[in-house]
């Protein structure tokens, strides 16, 4: 997971059981070693000793709305290098809210390329990222897919994103997610301009995504 990322999980125990929850942590992040965040404790049930398991739930394909459709067969607007520094963006520090360093429009497909997170994460405002590949030198293989939507990428390889500013005219900021980086200069910010009026409709006629029901796989 990205710094400050959240994670979201839901686990059956059919039996009950006593465990721990470690978080590992890989050799960068300053030699910390794996630690115990939570215990999970599932007592034996009074009936018989036997653990009532609920019904299953459904499975359901999430409707997304317009500004997270899927992004990796569209054609790009508009594309943009992003290199990280310990106090930098693209080898300029932060300059002020109004220091515009890139502008993109409402509704135009942007394709930025991302280099250097694996130390810096990218962290940014108002609009989340689908990733286009899936990243290959995480610690847990496959962990980030393509398609994917997320609002802070860390990767060591190199990265490639794609958004489309859809409901905010104005101020887009972005910033390395180690907070201390951020305050010695790695920020920057994006401009975003159009009509929202006019951009709306056009943005929802981009969704092509099946939503509903579906059949589960295992």
């Amino acid at each position: 997971m990205t710094v400050s990322s959240r994670l979201d999980i839901s686990i059956l125990c059919k039996s009950s059981i006593t465990c721990s929850v470690k978080a590992e942590f890989s050799p960068k992040h300053n030699g910390l070693d794996a630690r115990s965040i939570a215990t999970i404790r599932v007592p034996k049930s009074s009936s018989h000793g036997s653990i009532l398991l609920p019904p299953p739930l459904p499975c359901t394909i999430p409707c997304r709305p317009p500004y997270l459709s899927d992004l990796r067969d569209s054609q790009v607007d508009n594309d943009f290098d992003v290199l990280m520094g310990m106090s930098s963006i693209n080898g300029v520090s932060f300059g002020g809210m109004d220091d515009y360093a890139v502008e993109v429009r409402l509704g135009e497909v942007q394709e930025w390329y991302l280099l250097d997170t694996g130390q810096h994460p990218l962290h940014i405002h108002v609009h989340h990222m689908q990733v286009q590949q899936e990243f290959e030198d995480e610690p847990v293989p496959g962990w980030t897919q393509a398609g994917d939507w997320v609002d802070t990428v860390s990767t060591v390889a190199f990265a490639v994103v794609r958004f489309v500013p859809y409901d905010h005219v104005g101020p887009m900021l972005m910033h390395c997610h180690i907070l201390a980086h951020a305050d010695q200069g790695a920020m920057m910010v994006g401009e975003i301009v159009g009509n929202m009026t006019e951009v709306a409709s056009s943005t929802r006629q981009r969704r092509r995504d099946f939503c509903g029901l579906c059949e589960r796989s295992h």
